[in-house]
């Protein structure tokens, strides 16, 4: 993540880290779990292989991965807020996690065979700029034929879903913001408003190719308001 985007974001993440899981459940109806479950089974593991759960928060998709890799695979977290971290190395005690921006990662050229980013890619876009260097980062990651995978929310394509989606998400970010401590409010208002302004999938899929990817698709998750993005290096 650019330096210049790591203090707000990250008193974002420091005012969260406590009930992260918990509030994720809430906003989602639980299909936050689901949806991570999903987006790893694109990828077509069938050796141990090494993976990176960049961004990883507070380890929900590092684990995910643990569970749903072959056995013998390698996988580790990286993250650049410290709270959340401190929660990922306390619920997944015997893996390594790295305090380090999405941007500069202390990782080798090609070292994972499977890099993956999940509802965090939003704060990587706070400039256009900022997304490239990371996505390009995520790139240099990865072995030759190497595979990144995105969860991330989306525009719907249905105008009919854009409505109440916008309408869903406000108010759950507003009844978020209400019951949560005042200290926690500004971050969850920042969280709906980065998932009702992040750009749609196709353009997702044109950011990923300018980063320098040989393949990019996706697929859109019930109700469309999530997409998982696979890329090929």
């Amino acid at each position: 993540m650019p330096e210049e985007d790591r203090g707000p974001i990250a008193r974002f993440y420091d005012a969260i880290a406590g009930r992260y899981e918990l509030v994720n459940g809430f906003l989602t109806l639980g299909l936050d779990g689901f949806w991570r479950r999903k987006a790893v089974s694109f990828f077509p593991a069938g050796r141990p292989l090494k993976a990176l759960d960049a961004c990883c928060g507070t380890g929900d998709m590092t684990e995910v991965l643990l569970r749903r890799l072959p056995a013998g695979s390698a996988v580790a977290g990286a993250d650049f807020n410290a709270a959340m971290l401190a929660r990922a190395r306390a619920r997944l005690p015997g893996l390594e996690f790295f305090e380090a921006s999405a941007s500069a990662l202390p990782f080798p050229d090609g070292g994972f065979d499977l890099v993956t980013v999940s509802f965090a890619t939003r704060n990587l876009a706070s400039s256009p700029e900022g997304l490239a260097a990371c996505l390009r980062e995520f790139l240099r990651l990865l072995r030759p034929g190497g595979t990144f995978i995105q969860l991330e929310s989306s525009v719907p394509p249905s105008a009919f879903v854009r409505f109440f989606f916008r309408l869903y998400v406000r108010a759950m970010i507003s009844l978020a913001a209400a019951l949560l401590p005042r200290e926690s409010r500004a971050a969850y208002r920042y969280l709906g408003s980065s998932v009702l302004t992040f750009m749609d999938a196709d353009a997702m899929s044109r950011e990923l190719l300018s980063a320098g990817f040989s393949q990019a698709r996706y697929e859109r998750l019930f109700p469309g308001a999530v997409a998982v993005h696979v890329a090929v290096k």
